[in-house]
């Protein structure tokens, strides 16, 4: 321990997790807590840890942040979604994201970033037609003259709700649109190889299996898809040598061990 540069205290110890070490050191005088630097070192004089108190930044405190002004009073549609997204991420339960979106859509009724989050908000509640209804307005206005969207996040969730709703070749046209995108490309594909497993069509599972984990290669959920599928087509070698293998990644992986035992 030094302070200003000059040694104050020092020690020789064996210490381990089962023997812990603690000690009270008092310093005559005023101090300056900056000043105070602890090494401490290996029997090799090698610096194992260091640590020095460091003044608070010279910065104002940022200004508390209050409630968003009513929807009726924010200008632009884009500050309306904005005000709705944070406050659907940062959950305030006196102030819902709801009427800043509904205010948005009084004014472009097909804005594709409002009816994409509505969408995802009306799925989580399990209220499928109207998430399915705001899904298809955002899609049609991303797609709007045959564009190739560069996000797929309202074709990725349009696919999800229509799977929830039975419609599963609309599902499987959207979810593949949705693969487009790096970002969707492995939810997407193993969206895709579920519903090739429905239909029983397990070759075609397997190809869009590995697509997904061509962009995901530890998804272990996708992982665990792939050794079902692998069991279904009679590769049961293969299937099992990749169920030891998530086995070896998480050992409580129920999945893979009940893969295991089918597969025996």
């Amino acid at each position: 321990l030094t302070y200003d540069g000059e040694e104050v205290f020092s020690e020789s110890i064996d210490i381990s997790p089962a023997e812990l070490y603690t000690k009270d050191i008092t310093i005559d005088g005023p101090i300056v807590e900056e000043n105070l630097k602890f090494t401490f070192y290996s029997s090799s004089e090698e610096v194992l840890l260091e640590y020095q108190p460091q003044a608070p930044p010279d910065k104002p405190m940022p200004e508390p942040l209050g409630a968003p002004e009513g929807p009726k009073d924010v200008k632009t549609i884009e500050e309306l979604y904005l005000h709705g997204l944070r406050l659907d991420q940062f959950h305030n339960s006196s102030v819902s994201p709801y009427p800043y979106y509904f205010e948005a859509l009084e004014r472009d009724p097909g804005d594709y970033r409002v009816n994409t989050q509505l969408g995802i908000l009306y799925l989580g509640r399990k209220m499928f037609e109207e998430a399915e209804e705001h899904l298809q307005t955002a899609v049609d206005r991303i797609t709007m003259r045959y564009t190739r969207p560069k996000d797929s996040d309202a074709l990725y969730y349009l696919g999800i709700v229509q799977r929830r709703l039975h419609k599963n070749q609309k599902a499987y046209d959207n979810l593949y649109d949705a693969t487009w995108n790096v970002g969707w490309h492995t939810p997407a594909y193993h969206q895709l190889a579920e519903l090739d497993c429905e239909n029983g069509d397990f070759e075609t599972a397997l190809e869009h299996i590995d697509r997904a984990l061509s962009t995901d290669i530890n998804n272990l959920k996708t992982l665990n898809l792939k050794v079902a599928i692998l069991r279904k087509l009679g590769m049961l070698e293969e299937a099992e040598e990749l169920a030891e293998k998530i086995m070896n990644k998480d050992l409580l992986d129920y999945q893979c061990r009940n893969e295991l035992y089918l597969s025996k």
